[in-house]
């Protein structure tokens, strides 16, 4: 039986997904990646940017309860928090 050029593709794109599974990559990565120098909080948890993306573009927070949460997160630098609230 002959294959055809379509066939031959999504064999090899179904060889790929199996091989990404198998190996644990993936290119929708659901899982925070853990970086060895990442901030830690006092509470053991890592300080993820998407946690101060949360903050930042939460429009029922006023800019002090933005800062105030910030600081809670475990950003202690007054510039920095300045900067992202800006």
């Amino acid at each position: 039986m002959r294959r055809t050029h379509s066939q031959a593709i999504f064999r090899l794109v179904l060889v790929g997904a199996v091989v990404q599974a198998a190996t644990g990559c993936s290119i929708l990565n659901l899982k925070r990646t853990a970086f060895p120098s990442a901030a830690i909080m006092d509470d053991g948890r890592g300080l993820y940017l998407d946690d101060i993306n949360t903050i930042i573009n939460d429009s029922s927070l006023s800019t002090d309860e933005k800062r105030q949460a910030l600081e809670d997160l475990g950003i202690e630098d007054d510039a920095l928090i300045d900067a992202l609230l800006s």
